[in-house]
Order: C-alpha cells, then structure tokens, then sequence
C-alpha cells in the first residue's frame, strides 16, 4: 500500500525485523541501553502522525516487556532481590498489584484495563529497571543530557511549527485512507 505521505507495511516489517528485534534483545541484555532507547523511543512516539495505523504505544510496551524480562533473569541468576525493597519500592509495588487487581473488577471493562490499566502497570516497572540500570552518577548524566538534546530538538520543532505551519500530515491531510 503507498501512500504520499505514509509508510508501507512491507517497510515497517523490515524497520521491525531490521531495527526492532535486535534492539528488544540487546534491551534485555543491557538494561542502560534499554533505558537511552526508551527515552529516545518515548520522544520519537510524535512520529505516529506520519506513520498511520502503527502501534507504536504497543512496540514501547513490548520494549518495556523485554527489559522487565531480563531483569528477572538477571535477579533470578545473581539471587539478588534488595532492589526491589525499600519504602518507595513498596509503594510501587502495591499501585501495580492494585492496577493488576483491577482486571477482576466486575464493575469496570475489561478492554479499558488492557488499553489504560495494562500500559500503567507495565510502565511502573520501568521504576526497577532504572533503579537497576542508574547504578552510577556518569548513567545519570547521560540519561539528562541526552533529555535536554531530545527536549531542544522537541522545541525547536516547535518553533518550525510555529513560524512554518504545519506538515500536511499534521493537517492530517496526509495518509488517507
């Protein structure tokens, strides 16, 4: 399918198996670098405007599944679990029993919980994942400044916005369909 504007379905299998794949395995492996793509990924979600029909919310969480993954192993081979203790981890914990709990709620829907509940849930982990992958102050510095770069490049399109106008797939006359 082409599109002007839009992307075709046999490129995005290709950017999946090409980019995707490889990157969810590292992520697993390497929770740092599975925190910079997150970030970087996060930033890059604004794209879902060009690229229509991609569920790239769903490719985040699966990233996120990935890292909590190799969290696990690597927790289960050190037997090391003092990560997760602590007030704040126990804070943390009870909001994502209390958000899973919520699948069971007679009361609410439970295409809502896979769509706003599940997401929550699977994004407060990433609290344990950064814990364990910010072990040292020179992470942290590269974790801001690679914030400040994606902020900057935020606003400055921004600012082409605002004196440009915007693209016609912003206008969402791009892609129809």
């Amino acid at each position: 399918m082409d599109c002007q504007y839009g992307v075709r379905l046999s490129e995005i299998i290709f950017l999946v198996v090409i980019l995707g794949v490889p990157i969810a395995f590292y992520s697993m492996i390497n929770l740092k670098f599975g925190v910079v793509s997150l970030l970087i990924f996060s930033y890059c979600l604004g794209f879902n405007r060009f690229i229509k029909d991609v569920p790239l919310g769903v490719a985040m969480d699966i990233l996120l599944g990935f890292m909590l993954l190799g969290l696990l192993v690597d927790k289960w081979r050190k037997h090391n679990y003092a990560i997760a203790s602590g007030p704040m981890s126990y804070i943390v914990w009870l909001w994502i029993i209390y958000n899973m709990l919520e699948f069971f709620n007679p009361m609410a829907s439970r295409q809502v919980w896979i769509y706003v509940i599940r997401g929550i849930a699977l994004l407060m982990m990433f609290y344990f994942i950064v814990l364990h992958a910010a072990d040292n102050l020179k992470f942290i510095r590269t974790i801001i400044n690679i914030w400040l770069v994606l902020t900057l490049i935020g606003a400055l399109y921004g600012l082409f916005q605002e004196f440009h106008g915007l693209t016609q797939a912003e206008k969402g006359l791009g892609c129809q369909r």
